[in-house]
């Protein structure tokens, strides 16, 4: 029998979707049925567990082999996460704009004195379903050798400023400067101190005086001092949980930020300063969110964390108010031209993956920013109209005139009631005048005349009352409208001045991000020629958001919360991961399919025909067919392997070693100087240089002028090793891939029939499109695996800055040992001879290192996919031996396991899905103000009719006739005064 004649295997939705992308709806289908594979999984558990017992050895074996991919395939799903880090300038928004996100108020603590953000905080996946259990977070301690060695720190400090060697300073002024350089140290552990141990600086000069200024025994002291920190350290990690974000936003609180709190023995305190980071299990979909603490501290420590932290970072977004964001030259100061090249081999440096948040848009004076654009088309359009709206609002009749005019008409029905009640009065008391009292034919002929004319004037005036009432109703709803009109303009006005702001502020950080890596290309060819390389730059507003979330009216120029920037960010961040994210799904969907399918084919019904052949024979005669598949797989491997060593590019070492001697000549030169890019070039002073020396390079002076030596050089060599090492480009990476894929399926399924035994080949044709799914999800596992090394070989510059660091260390700390009458100048001397010979020794180990983790990588790549390729020739054997099974008559029943009413559900994955939860991609400023009535932000005045208002004495049948006067659309205000004078005028007749 023909391959090509097999029965097709059956296609899911998840399968004929498209192929990885940013679509909203595939990745909704492969979520949906993840979510359903892990369900009908659940029960497959559940069941096999409750009868394993009892069962033959063969049956055993078969049931923990499914039951160990199941819960491999579950955890390998949990684990997936995408770091989505959040960074910037304390108080730029960070944690306000994360909690939007997550649209709860308090999940990440909000600062509005100092610093709120004190450890990293990583809101991710929560897979725990318990009553409880909905929200979860693990906070993770330092070790109690990393608090004792902060605290060593500062008495060493405490000691250096106390008591100085007077023999290391040349002058008065050298002294100085050590005072306020260990004054600086001092103060930054101190609020650690303050935070945990309550101790102020004389409370630890008094211990570190009672222990004779022993580093070891004073640090003991201070950690001892607070009892309940022993305590805390041992437990590693807390673990808290909640059923709601608010609850467990109450509890992690304390170890986010400044807030005190009851840890134990002894007084209450923050924790903050004894945590690594704390971890939220509270998101749905693979997002893990970090709010990383501010850059730009008082406390160093913390924007160390945040800088270390971002190298793991999939996803990156920079947070910085709008109206300093181009000020201060965010592309500088937040991310420096090392961590932007660093970002760009990693291929992180684009606008998928990197954005620069403008919070606080709402901060703005529209009117005086319109202004200074008064010739824009769109303002003047905008301005014309709100004049026009405001006029023809002027034009109207005043609320106060309308009460006059209904006033006089509710006068008029009364005087003509009591002329009517009056007239009743005499027709009554006629019938009852007896004879001799009967008034004469002429009066009774008048009375009756005026009782006839008030009860007509009566109606005239309640039809005119009601035409009043109706006049001013249209009157309510025009002015209503008008007030929209007004309102909306002004909307319109309001967030035209903050759209162009923000499109200024944008061009201009996009211009210094491409000015920057204009300059970085400048040296050889681009890492990539990806067109998407840049920054996305997006506007938010977390105060207007909230506003309109708590139905408190809409902020000016924030009609509605696509308005706010909000959704536009949430959109922009799940873009970023969806490929990722897919790709996942579709690794976890295949490797389903697989033991679904396996199981499947274990419990089908035995052949009752006659056996082709014994169970031991078939296997025999099958593992030569599994052997030359496996051969086929090695082939494509090994060549594989060899494509990606061609990507070793940092064989020939000389031209490096040149390059960046020279560059390290030129720097070494420019540390002496204050500010080296400044045409005056202020020579730095000499206690300065001293300072950094003795620091290892870096050194933040009081004044906020930040030295780092080590990333002076890494850059450069980064920017040299770029023109050399190219990594492992995204076209690369996708021929790689498209290559070994292809090449797999082919050997799997293409000769498939030729590689089983000719006696079985009939007997076992059928099952071959079956094992298809095996070939397809070892395909999603070598891309996978692919996708792992380009990430580690294009992050192999991590490398340099140890390296530097390690180069320099013995040069700096010889240079301190020079004292006395011009060390200064010997110091400069010696750094600037030494450090250039240490960085031509340093490329060839650096490079050597690069190239040991790349073959290391690549070895790796080639143990893991003969690795993988093994599980999926044994997955293929255990199908096969279990199709043998069947045709040997040694089969076993689904009914033996009683999983009849499971296998019945189609275990393998519905074919139809709910597509639900489909991300709304609404774009942000598509149809302005275009769908629906905007947001009101003002309170209308509206006006309720009083009982007095109703004519009660009225008959009831006169009420119900007649309820809504008609009223015709020319009537005017000046047509109804006109019929009020006329009845005033019969009035005063009578």
């Amino acid at each position: 029998m023909d391959c090509e004649s097999s029965e097709s295997p059956q296609r899911f939705a998840w399968q004929t979707c498209a192929t990885p992308t940013e679509d909203a709806e595939s990745l909704s289908i492969r979520e949906d049925a993840v979510a359903k594979a892990e369900a009908h999984a659940a029960k497959l558990i559940s069941c096999l567990e409750d009868h394993i017992d009892g069962q033959s050895t063969d049956s055993k074996n078969v049931i923990k082999s499914i039951l160990n991919s199941l819960f491999s395939i579950r955890e390998e799903h949990k684990g997936f996460e995408m770091l989505v880090g959040v960074a910037g300038a304390t108080g730029a928004g960070k944690s306000s704009m994360l909690n939007a996100l997550l649209g709860f108020r308090e999940i990440f603590p909000s600062g509005h004195q100092g610093a709120a953000t004190a450890v990293p905080c990583k809101v991710a996946w929560n897979f725990d379903d318990r009553l409880g259990y909905e929200c979860i977070a693990n906070i993770y301690f330092q070790s109690k050798e990393e608090v004792m060695k902060t605290l060593e720190i500062l008495v060493e400090a405490f000691i250096s400023r106390d008591n100085p060697d007077e023999s290391s300073f040349q002058s008065d002024k050298e002294k100085e400067d050590n005072l306020e350089q260990m004054q600086s140290e001092i103060n930054k552990v101190m609020e650690k101190v303050r935070a945990v141990w309550k101790l102020e600086e004389e409370d630890v000069q008094h211990i570190i005086d009672s222990t004779c200024s022993k580093v070891t025994s004073s640090a003991n002291f201070i950690f001892d001092s607070n009892p309940a920190v022993g305590e805390l350290l041992k437990l590693s990690m807390k673990p808290v949980h909640a059923s709601t974000p608010e609850e467990l936003a109450g509890l992690t609180k304390p170890y986010l930020d400044s807030t005190e709190a009851s840890h134990g023995r002894g007084t209450n305190f923050a924790a903050w300063p004894l945590v690594k980071e704390v971890r939220v299990s509270l998101l749905k979909n693979g997002i893990c969110l970090v709010d990383l603490p501010g850059q730009g501290e008082m406390e160093a420590s913390r924007a160390e964390v945040a800088q270390k932290y971002s190298d793991k970072l999939d996803v990156t977004m920079i947070v910085a108010p709008v109206h300093r964001a181009a000020d201060e030259r965010i592309a500088q100061k937040l991310l420096n031209k090392f961590h932007s090249l660093q970002m760009e081999m990693d291929g992180r440096l684009n606008k998928e993956k990197f954005s620069v948040i403008l919070s606080k848009t709402d901060q703005i004076e529209a009117d005086d920013y319109t202004a200074l654009y008064g010739k824009d088309e769109e303002v003047q359009r905008l301005k014309r109209a709100m004049q026009i709206a405001r006029q023809e609002k002027r034009k109207r009749p005043n609320r106060r005139r309308q009460r006059k005019l209904q006033s006089r008409a509710k006068d008029l029905m009364r005087h003509f009631k009591k002329a009517t009640q009056k007239n009743e009065k005499i027709r009554t008391e006629k019938k009852d005048l007896v004879i001799d009292q009967k008034p004469k034919k002429t009066e009774l002929r008048g009375k009756s005349m005026n009782f006839n004319s008030s009860v007509s004037n009566k109606l005239l005036a309640r039809a005119l009352l009601r035409k009043i009432k109706a006049w001013k109703e249209r009157a309510k709803k025009t002015n209503k409208q008008a007030d929209l009109e007004i309102q909306r303009l002004d909307h319109q006005l309001s967030h035209w001045a903050i759209w162009n702001r923000n499109r200024h502020v944008g061009e201009r950080i996009e211009q210094s991000f491409q000015r920057q890596k204009k300059r970085s290309n400048s040296r050889g060819p681009s890492v990539s020629r990806d067109e998407t390389l840049g920054v996305t730059v997006l506007g938010i507003s977390s105060t207007a958001y909230w506003q309109l979330q708590n139905q408190k009216g809409a902020r000016l120029g924030f009609p509605r919360e696509t308005f706010t920037g909000i959704p536009g960010v949430v959109q922009w961040m799940h873009k970023a991961i969806s490929r990722s994210r897919e790709k996942h799904l579709l690794l976890i969907l295949n490797k389903y399919l697989v033991v679904f399918n396996k199981l499947q084919a274990w419990t089908k019904n035995p052949n009752k025909s006659d056996p082709v052949m014994d169970k031991a024979e078939i296997e025999d005669r099958l593992n030569q067919s599994h052997q030359n598949f496996l051969k086929d797989l090695e082939s494509i491997f090994d060549t594989l392997c060899k494509k990606i060593e061609a990507f070793d590019t940092l064989k020939n070492i000389h031209p490096i070693k040149f390059k960046f001697k020279r560059e390290s000549e030129y720097i070494t030169e420019t540390w002496s100087f204050k500010d080296p890019k400044s045409p005056f070039r202020r020579t730095i002073h000499w206690s300065t240089y001293r300072a950094i020396v003795a620091r290892g390079g870096y050194w933040k002076h009081h004044d906020g002028i930040e030295y780092n030596w080590i990333l002076d050089l890494a850059t450069p060599l980064l920017e040299i090793l770029k023109e050399n090492w190219q990594g492992v480009s995204k076209e690369s990476l996708l021929r790689l891939r498209t290559d070994v894929e292809t090449k797999i399926i082919d050997a799997w399924k293409g000769d498939a029939a030729e590689k089983i035994d000719w006696k079985l080949r009939e007997q076992l044709i059928g099952i071959l499109p079956e094992m298809t799914a095996i070939g397809t999800s070892l395909c999603s596992q070598m891309s996978s695996l692919l996708d792992d090394f380009a990430k580690k070989v294009n992050g192999l510059h991590c490398l340099i800055v140890p390296n530097i660091e390690n180069a320099l260390r013995p040069v700096l700390n010889e240079a301190l040992q020079f004292q006395g009458l011009g060390s200064h100048a010997m110091r400069q001397h010696f750094v600037a001879e030494n450090v250039p010979l240490q960085c031509e020794r340093l490329v060839p180990m650096l490079c050597q290192s690069i190239r040991f983790a790349f073959h290391g990588s690549l070895a790796e790549v080639k143990r893991d996919s003969m690795k993988k390729a093994l599980e999926a020739i044994e997955e293929a054997k255990a199908q096969f031996n279990i199709h043998a099974r069947v045709l040997s008559n040694n089969g076993l029943s689904a009914g033996e396991l009683n999983l009849d009413h499971i296998l019945k559900q189609d275990v393998s994955i519905p074919k139809k899905v709910t597509i639900e939860h489909i991300m709304s991609m609404e774009e942000a400023y598509r149809n302005l103000f275009g769908d629906g009535p905007m947001a009101q932000t003002d309170s209308e005045e509206s006006e309720s009719e009083s009982d007095s208002d109703r004519d009660s004495d009225a008959p009831s049948s006169e009420t119900n006739q007649d309820e809504e006067m008609p009223l015709a659309d020319d009537v005017s205000m000046e047509d109804l005064v006109k019929e009020l004078k006329d009845l005033e005028k019969q009035l005063k007749k009578h």
